[in-house]
């Protein structure tokens, strides 16, 4: 992942555009994703100015400059209404923090937490209007690849989203570490997607 920023660097890169996952459109529909093609016949899902492409060889990013025009609405069955944050699993998050910032996201937050019962940081930044959230333990644990570890979105209505999903595919909602939200997992395993997706209640001041 870290080259792939390093790579991109020349272009400032400020949005992130693109995610591409190799899971078959029919899961994320199954789920309640509102499943767009592009002209090519790929498929993908949009959230805002990011769009999650389906079917790929791999997993991957694409990012570049923040467009002036509003994003477009996508209504989602499920009530999912926008991408709030994609969290990245790595064993060195000074590493991974160091080609965010070399790539042009300068890290805006650093802190020490525990995850799972292990001690870990979490450092973020911006990609336009994405949250980037880097993940890994206190002290470095190899040289390893960072990977993308899964997707947080904003369901407007949470209980009203679990409840389409029902309890085959969805916990219940809980309260969040950020204060004032509650957050709910897809099961994703039931549902055949790849990534673990997180559903949190809006920012209290949105």
């Amino acid at each position: 992942m870290e080259h792939l920023l390093s790579g991109d660097a020349d272009a400032s890169p400020r949005q992130l555009l693109e995610l591409h996952i190799p899971d078959e459109a029919g899961a994320w529909g199954g789920a309640g994703f509102s499943v767009s093609h592009a002209p090519n016949g790929s498929p993908f899902v949009s959230f805002g100015r990011t769009e999650v492409h389906l079917g790929s060889a791999g997993v991957s990013w694409v990012f570049g400059e923040v467009r002036s025009d509003p994003p477009p609405t996508v209504d989602h069955a499920n009530g999912v209404s926008c991408l709030d944050h994609v969290v990245v699993a790595t064993p060195d998050v000074g590493r991974t923090s160091g080609s965010f910032a070399d790539a042009g996201f300068p890290i805006r937050r650093t802190r020490a937490t525990e995850l799972a019962g292990t001690p870990s940081l979490q450092s973020f930044c911006w990609a336009g209007d994405v949250i980037i959230e880097i993940v890994g333990p206190t002290e470095p644990s190899g040289d390893g690849p960072a990977r993308i570890w899964g997707l947080a979105l904003v369901a407007d209505d949470l209980d009203a989203t679990v409840a389409w999903l029902g309890p085959q595919r969805c916990s219940r909602p809980r309260d969040a570490v950020q204060r004032g939200r509650r957050i709910a997992a897809i099961r994703t395993r039931e549902v055949g997607v790849s990534v673990t997706l997180a559903l949190m209640s809006p920012h209290p001041d949105s």
